[in-house]
């Protein structure tokens, strides 16, 4: 039986200048293959699994690189607080990473060693550890030394409230909008210009050879302004080929553990 998998039915901005839109990509474990045209695919298409993007607008799996000081000034503090139980800080760490899938985000840099962070980590050999209890996740990349514009000029009152809802910290992702000039270029910053700063040729762009991951909306942010683009929810991430966040999925999950929460 083929691996290979076509999404189609995509709106693609593949951030690359010689080819800048597709209707389709197909990967292979993991491994983009082909973007173009659904007609382009249509040898690879014989035997692969179709995953229908409903229309979605699509973009390279995002890469932020902005979230890394929030996340060391949490544990800083979770760490100091007597009152901060370890359900606590697994609950915030669980709350961000759903707050981080919202946001469209693929590959998460940290700044140092994952050793903390509930997803997957990414070793030396750019092959995707994964909690067996929980998997697939997004990408985890251990000790990016780069640092944004923002994370250089940050001022000590970002740190002010750290410990609560992760969605209320302005240290999580939205820095890119405060580094960012208009809608394109937060994408820019969290696609190819992400994968340059961190040395990773195999991000940031949808070309062959590239990794195969995916940010979906349902809306297309570059038809919208930065205020409207600071709110909207990814509806779909695939990071190496694998679906690891759909939004109906997981707003189904929510209804039924209301629904059992209820019921007992």
């Amino acid at each position: 039986m083929s691996n290979t998998k076509i999404f189609y039915n995509g709106d693609f901005h593949t951030m690359n200048k010689e080819r800048p839109g597709a209707e389709a990509m197909a990967c292979r474990e993991g491994v983009i293959i082909g973007v173009g045209k659904m007609y382009d695919l249509a040898d690879l298409a014989k035997d692969a699994e179709l995953v229908d993007l409903k229309g979605g607008y699509v973009f390279p799996g995002f890469i932020d690189t902005y979230s890394a000081p929030g996340l060391a000034a949490f544990t800083a503090a979770a760490e100091a607080e007597e009152d901060y139980e370890a359900d606590d800080r697994s609950q915030w760490l669980k709350d961000c990473r759903d707050y981080l899938y919202d946001k469209g985000v693929a590959t998460l840099c940290v700044h140092g060693a994952n050793t903390w962070f509930p997803v997957a980590t990414e070793g030396p050999d750019h092959k995707a550890q994964h909690d067996d209890s929980e998997r697939p996740q997004m990408r985890v990349l251990e000790n990016i030394s780069y640092r944004t514009d923002f994370e250089r000029d940050i001022s000590e009152d970002y740190y002010d409230g750290i410990l609560g809802s992760p969605d209320s910290t302005f240290l999580l992702f939205s820095p890119v909008c405060d580094d960012s000039s208009s809608v394109h270029d937060a994408v820019a910053r969290l696609t190819w210009q992400a994968a340059e700063n961190i040395g990773r040729e195999d991000l940031g762009i949808l070309d062959p050879g590239k990794r195969a991951d995916l940010t979906v909306f349902d809306i297309n942010p570059f038809e919208n302004d930065m205020h409207t683009f600071q709110r909207i929810h990814a509806s779909m991430i695939i990071v190496d080929g694998e679906v690891v966040y759909d939004e109906e999925e997981a707003a189904k999950e929510e209804w039924y553990d209301l629904l059992v929460t209820q019921m007992f």
